[in-house]
C-alpha cells in the first residue's frame, strides 16, 4: 500500500514540476544567469526612462549572438526564459 502511495506522490511531483533540475539544466540556468548579468551591467541604464520587456529581450539577443535565433538547434532559448 505504501509503495502505491509513494508512486502516486512521485507522479504528482513530476506533473506539478516539483522534480529537481538535472545537472545539465542547473548548469544551463547558471550560464544564462551569468550572461544576462553581463548584458545588464553593460547595457541597462537605471533611472533613464522606461522600456518594455520585449525591448530587453531584443537587446539581449543582439548583445549575445548565440541566442539571436530563439529556436536555434545549438542554443535554443525561448523569450520566456530571458524574462
Amino acid at each position: 500500500v505504501s509503495a502505491i502511495s509513494g508512486a502516486f506522490w512521485e507522479v504528482g511531483r513530476l506533473a506539478a514540476g516539483e522534480k529537481g533540475a538535472t545537472r545539465e539544466e542547473f548548469e544551463r540556468d547558471a550560464e544564462l544567469t551569468r550572461e544576462f548579468e553581463e548584458f545588464a551591467n553593460k547595457r541597462i541604464v537605471i533611472g533613464k526612462g522606461n522600456c518594455h520587456r520585449s525591448d530587453v529581450i531584443s537587446a539581449f539577443r543582439r548583445f549575445n549572438p548565440k541566442y539571436r535565433v530563439a529556436d536555434s538547434d545549438q542554443f535554443p532559448l525561448a523569450d520566456i526564459e530571458i524574462e
